[in-house]
Formats: structure tokens, sequence, C-alpha cells
């Protein structure tokens, strides 16, 4: 009888259809993680999501073979020797809290915008 009901949940699991669906991380997540992050877990989640964009910015990275992954914007940005990923992300959440009507954008596009906006270049020769 064991042997048939575990056939049984076995054979409904694998001829189960599975939905999996993928979702942009928008910039309403990233406030709801990184704004007040709930322990360390989030804290460092938040620091390597920033991170992993920043640097997916080919000129940030001067070794980077392509620049296929550059946003396409006309704004640059010019960082402070002494600026930090938790200053990246307290200006990122800032920017998409007084733009609510933006915080359904992807968080990418938004984090070039708020970055742009908070550290622009002065001169062409510091942009990246």
């Amino acid at each position: 009888m064991k042997k048939s009901i575990m056939s049984a949940v076995v054979a409904l699991t694998i001829l189960s259809p599975i939905q999996v669906q993928a979702e942009e991380f928008t910039g309403t997540k990233f406030v709801e993680y990184c704004a007040k992050p709930a322990d360390k877990t989030d804290n460092a989640f938040c620091s390597g999501f920033v991170f992993g964009v920043f640097y997916s910015w080919p000129d940030v990275d001067p070794d980077a073979e392509t620049d296929s992954t550059k946003p396409e914007k006309e704004a640059t940005i010019c960082l402070p020797d002494d600026s930090s990923f938790t200053q990246m992300i307290n200006v990122t959440v800032k920017y998409i809290e007084d733009n609510p009507a933006k915080e359904h954008q992807r968080i990418d596009d938004l984090m070039w915008n708020a970055l742009s906006e908070a550290f622009p270049c002065e001169d062409d020769d510091d942009e990246f």
C-alpha cells in the first residue's frame, strides 16, 4: 500500500506542470530589501547586487573587453574616491522613494539614474 501511494505521489510530481515565473528585479523590490535590511544576509545581498550592477557597466572596469552591456545613457557618473557601496545603496533607495512613479522600472536603470544625478561629472576626463 505504501509503495502504491509513494508511486502515485512521485508520478503526480513528475507529471504535474511546473510553472516558473521569472521576475525582474525592480525598484520596488530593491527598496523592500535594501532600504532597511532585516539582517546581515539582506545587507550582503544589497551590497553584492550593487557591486554586480555597478561593475557590469564596462567603463567602470578598465579590463572590460566589450561595452555591450553599457547602459545607453548620456549621463555620466563620477563617484568620489571615498564612496562606498552602502552610499550607492542609500542614494538609489532615496532616488526611488523620491520618484515613486518609476519604482516599477528595472533596478539597473534606476541605479544608473540615481548615481548619475547624485554624482555628475564636471569634467569629461573624470567620467566612466
